[in-house]
């Protein structure tokens, strides 16, 4: 995962960094320090990363790096450096109104975590293609095959990478890689947990289908503008997954849809 906040704080008692640049690495470059030194050097690494988007640092994880060689001038203003650090790091948050996301991403995991994965208890939905194996993995195959046969060059989810490419000009955070990784991950546990004996790749698509959803709102609450049938492409594919069905993909606008043999 991106580092959501690095900088670098020097012996003069400045805190370096840039909102475009998540590594340690390319701040020495852009500032153009010498790192030739370990114990006396001139410069100590810093990263603060969110458990939470919140304006608190009890929500966020702050680390010094390479902490058995701090220099003594680090040492001897340790607490007002950090200090000049956390300050640096709520600027760029309100700046940004990335304090705003939380809301949706708690809203979008504690929706994820009420689906009740392969359950197949929902309603199926007749722009659905859907197909029926004896097992979920012979469903999802003749999914597959069903996906190729309408649109050969057009089996990944084109919607996801539109949405992205919208939004990524506006939005080029770190901040979204966390506020995804967060939906991912929950949503991938939840999936494998509901489902053991469905195949791995099925819960992954569901872990895919949640994190899309929780971008679509975290965009739309930091204000970048995307199409609606972007906003209703992520609506439509969380609503296969409600219903306990495997959504594959999206091809020539259709979602191709599995389920197995009751």
């Amino acid at each position: 995962m991106c580092k959501f906040f690095s900088c670098l704080v020097d012996k003069h008692g400045r805190v370096l960094w840039d909102g475009n640049i998540s590594g340690h690495e390319e701040l020495i470059k852009k500032f153009n320090l010498k790192d030739d030194k370990l114990e006396n050097r001139g410069f100590v690494r810093i990263e603060i990363n969110p458990a939470r988007f919140t304006l608190h640092k009890k929500d966020w994880n702050f680390k010094v790096d390479e902490e058995g060689t701090l220099p003594a001038w680090f040492m001897k203003g340790r607490k007002h450096l950090e200090d000049k650090c956390w300050k640096t790091l709520f600027a760029h948050m309100k700046g940004k109104k990335l304090y705003l996301i939380q809301p949706e991403i708690d809203a979008e995991l504690k929706r994820i975590k009420k689906i009740k994965f392969f359950s197949m208890k929902g309603e199926v939905k007749k722009e659905w293609h859907l197909s029926i194996g004896k097992t979920w993995d012979a469903a999802r195959d003749a999914a597959l095959d069903a996906a190729l046969d309408a649109a050969r060059d057009a089996v990944l989810d084109a919607a996801l990478d539109a949405a992205r490419d919208a939004a990524w000009g506006a939005a080029r955070d770190a901040a979204l890689d966390a506020a995804l990784d967060a939906a991912l991950d929950a949503a991938r546990d939840a999936a494998l947990d509901a489902a053991r004996d469905a195949a791995r790749d099925a819960a992954m698509g569901a872990a895919m289908g949640a994190a899309l959803s929780c971008e679509i709102r975290v965009f739309l609450k930091l204000g970048v503008k995307i199409d609606a049938k972007h906003v209703q492409h992520a609506a439509d594919r969380m609503a296969v997954w409600e219903a306990g069905y495997g959504l594959l993909c999206d091809a020539g606008g259709k979602l191709f849809v599995y389920g197995v043999e009751k």
